[in-house]
């Protein structure tokens, strides 16, 4: 039987890759339809009806993807689709009456993990009754519970996961997503894996791999596959004790060097209680990388709501052994949860103060079916909406309104695509990734730069919560047209500092990525640090020597054109405008640090430069004002650079300042450790990779020598009224074209786009040109072969009916999207606050 699996894979989809090798296994062929957005549900449904797999399981992982996946269900439906449709993952099994009963067209609803019954659903061919671990709609329209189907005690007896032709890599080395068990032994309230689990009816619920299969696996993917970079995608890979985790991980070592595997990377999550210095070590012998650390939150009432089992003084134990050991460590904190309290939410931001050099996140406990907080919500009536999505108010009102300003203004921030706490984690993954695989190339000066970028995003983080707490605790927040100047105010100062932030992070990540590709570097991207002995050197190399720094960061520039200072002429009047400008910003932003600590705020600097006419400064020197220090330090740093307003060149002599009031304290960062990169989204997801290169296609032939099948042409007919029926109906209503056939010459390529469009003279130049622009560069996906030919296309008079869009609830969890900003017009200072009842 063919069967499609339908779910996101912005990464490698585990859950879909491992069904997808117990039904090859069984026999059956499959098709993995990536589906990780909203937009694409016409097109998945399309190619999965056309298709027409006998079994079709889709992957409802995420509260906020619910109506996604109702909905291209019943796209597929409505494209005549007539097979079995099914439904698994976490959502789609801790909700299996409320979908049901909310989409008709799907079949049944999967408990569990779902190999064995996918397997089962193949091989029954439309038989349900006798499958264990489904809920499914009988023949009466009624929906029943086929019975418990036990875990799998032995994970070894499934097939490896499918792997991609080729993989996702960064800065050029492959990464892979493999388990070593599955499930969780901890018992935390928020979280639904023991949820997912005990629905199973019986079975271990954390199971682990053997490990000489791990081994025999990662030996594959490393010698046949060329993976260097292996994602442990466990909930929790470390066992609470310590001497099984010895064991497990030094079986581990022996077994890769035994297989000859050499230098990998290795990235692994686990909780604070496990972290300890010789397991640590153990994995370091390994390949161990990165960790996702489980924090979760540090304050005592958030530990106790959230039920981790875990001292405070647990999380600080476990980053200081990891940054010690200059292991790249991310983190996601649960600023806020249904007990918070002002004094609650201040411990976790001054944690995040006095841990600001990980890279790490912040948001707010979502609900989810089965766990601990949403039965005690449940049971003092606090939930708020429906299975689609369940919300909540904080019973203190003071958290309540922190986390709304917080919402507001952090958005951005912390939950956009591009959001600074995102950025900040790549840039340090990205630095760690290159130290880990090239230490020929680690350069001090460069991971104080990277090290900086995280400590102030944090630091700008914490800042902000704190006048978040404040104004949330003041009387002020009663007023409403005050609390929309604070939040606008707020918002203000973190637009200005992410637009700081973007600019440095990019220019570094671009530093970075030259360096793993062997390219020359003509712009140094550091700050200076380097004293007044050792100005010269800096100058020359671009890094200051260290014992163990060699390579690309000490080489020089490459050559410019020299100019000597006495045969120098003027630089043109527009150019040294320009220059005086770009300079300025650099002081504003990156080299603002010699000035901090110089004390020259709003002082006057002479700087003399001579540039090269492709932009290098190839001389420089500072006027009377600093110390020797300072003036050695800021020719240091803008020898070698070059500026791209610059197309004469020659000699400048320009007046600039700093206006004291950026954040330029960096003496802190450069008496830190050295460390390890992730970025790791709230997710837990390292951050996207590098897609891999597409296959090199084949010599195609010329579509206009081959003519489209009639069945192509049908396709594309119906896709064109479609697209006349809803963009131009009324230019054909104004033109009296209702019914009228328009023949349209095509030439499409083998992938189905567009390539040449013409419109037979049948209707006004101006439509013509019109249609012929809407129609080049379309994609017909589902065609079988390119051609040229003609569709005759015709609007059939229906005029498309306007339906209203009910508003979206964005009250969703941290990994899946961020709430909307909301509208302080709607804060209601007099609303009632509900609390649960006291403990």
């Amino acid at each position: 039987m063919k069967v499609g699996i339908v779910g996101a894979e912005i990464e490698e989809n585990l859950a879909m890759r491992s069904i997808a090798a117990s039904l090859e296994a069984a026999g059956h062929e499959t098709r993995i339809f990536d589906f990780h957005a909203g937009d694409q549900t016409a097109e998945v449904a399309e190619a999965v009806a056309r298709w027409s797999p006998g079994l079709v399981g889709l992957s409802m992982i995420f509260t906020v993807r619910a109506d996604e996946f109702m909905d291209v269900a019943r796209a597929m439906r409505a494209r005549g689709y007539a097979g079995q449709l099914t439904a698994g993952g976490h959502f789609a099994a801790l909700h299996a009456r409320e979908i049901l009963g909310a989409c008709d067209a799907l079949d049944s609803i999967v408990h569990g993990e779902g190999e064995e019954p996918m397997v089962d659903l193949a091989n029954a061919a439309g038989a349900l009754d006798g499958i264990p671990g489904l809920t499914i709609r009988a023949c009466d329209g009624t929906l029943r519970h086929t019975g418990p189907r036990p875990n799998l005690e032995d994970l070894d007896a499934r097939p490896w996961s499918i792997r991609p032709q080729r993989f996702h890599d960064y800065l050029g080395h492959p990464i892979a997503s493999l388990l070593a068990s599955r499930g969780c032994w901890a018992n935390c309230a928020f979280c639904s894996i023991n949820a997912f689990h005990r629905q199973c009816g019986g079975g271990k619920r954390y199971r682990q791999r053997r490990v000489e299969e791990v081994v025999r696996e990662m030996a594959h993917l490393y010698h046949d596959l060329g993976v260097r970079i292996f994602n442990f995608q466990d909930d929790n890979f470390f066992v609470p004790s310590r001497p099984a985790n010895l064991e497990r991980f030094g079986a581990l070592r022996d077994g890769l060097r035994a297989a000859r595997v050499g230098r990998i990377a290795m990235q692994v999550k686990a909780r604070p209680d496990c972290i300890h210095e010789d397991v640590v070590d153990m994995l370091l012998e390994v390949g161990l990388f990165r960790f996702f650390l489980g924090v979760e939150t540090d304050a005592v009432v958030g530990l106790k709501t959230l039920g981790r089992g875990i001292e405070r003084e647990q999380n600080r134990q476990a980053l200081d052994i990891l940054r010690k050991r200059e292991i790249h460590t991310c983190f996601n904190l649960l600023m806020f949860d249904p007990e918070s309290t002002l004094e609650a939410i201040a411990q976790n931001v001054e944690f995040m103060r006095a841990q600001s050099f990980f890279p790490l996140n912040f948001c707010r406990v979502e609900v989810y079916a089965g766990t601990a907080i949403e039965e005690r919500l449940r049971r003092e009536d606090r939930l708020i909406g429906d299975f689609r999505g369940y919300t909540y108010l904080i019973a203190d009102p003071r958290a309540q309104r922190a986390y709304e300003m917080f919402r507001e203004v952090f958005w951005p921030r912390n939950f956009a695509p591009g959001g600074m706490h995102h950025e900040s984690m790549k840039v340090d993954y990205e630095y760690h990734v290159l130290r880990h695989f090239r230490p020929e190339l680690r350069c001090g000066r460069l991971e104080k730069r990277v090290k900086g970028l995280v400590h102030e995003v944090n630091r700008s983080s914490a800042e902000l919560m704190d006048r978040v707490l404040a104004f949330a605790a003041s009387p002020r927040w009663d007023d409403a047209a005050e609390t929309r100047r604070e939040v606008a105010a707020l918002q203000a100062l973190r637009e200005t500092a992410d637009a700081e932030f973007r600019g440095r992070i990019r220019e570094t990540i671009r530093h970075i990525e030259a360096l793993a590709k062997g390219e020359p570097v003509r712009r140094p991207v550091f700050r200076a640090a380097a004293a007044a002995s050792a100005a010269a050197l800096v100058a020359a190399v671009g890094c200051p020597r260290q014992v163990d720094d060699t390579h690309m960061c000490e080489m020089a520039p490459p050559p410019y054109e020299t100019i000597a200072t006495g045969t120098a002429t003027a630089m043109p009047p527009d150019e040294a405008v320009a220059l005086t400008s770009e300079v300025s910003g650099l002081i504003q932003s990156e080299l603002c640090t010699y000035f901090e600590q110089a004390q020259l705020a709003n002082v006057d600097v002479l700087l003399n430069l001579v540039v090269a006419s492709n932009g290098t400064v190839a001389r420089c020197s500072v006027g009377p004002q600093g110390d020797e220090t300072f003036r050695a330090n800021l020719c240091a740093s803008l020898m070698g650079r070059r500026f791209g307003s610059v197309r004469a060149g020659g000699a400048v002599q320009m007046h600039v300042s700093w206006d004291g009031s950026t954040y330029c304290s960096y003496t802190q960062m450069c008496e830190m450790a050295p460390y390890d990169p992730n970025y790791t989204h709230m997710c837990e997801m390292a951050p996207y990779p590098y897609p891999p290169p597409p296959p090199p296609p084949p010599p195609a032939e010329d579509p206009r020598s081959m003519t489209l099948p009639s069945g192509d042409i049908e396709t594309i007919r119906v896709q064109l009224n479609a697209t006349i029926a809803s963009v131009y109906w009324q230019i054909f209503q104004e033109q009296g074209l209702e019914d009228r056939e328009i023949p349209i010459g095509l030439v499409v390529s083998r992938d189905g786009s567009v390539l040449d469009c013409s419109v037979a003279p049948v209707v006004g130049d101006d439509l013509r040109v019109s249609l012929c622009g809407t129609i080049t560069g379309m994609i017909f996906p589902s065609l079988t072969q390119g051609g040229a030919g003609t569709v005759n296309a015709v609007w059939d008079g229906t005029v498309p009916e306007v339906v209203p869009v009910e508003p979206y609830d964005w009250n969703t969890h941290m990994c899946e999207a961020a709430p909307p900003p909301y509208d302080p017009t709607e804060l209601d200072p007099n609303r009632a606050w509900k609390r649960g009842p006291k403990r």
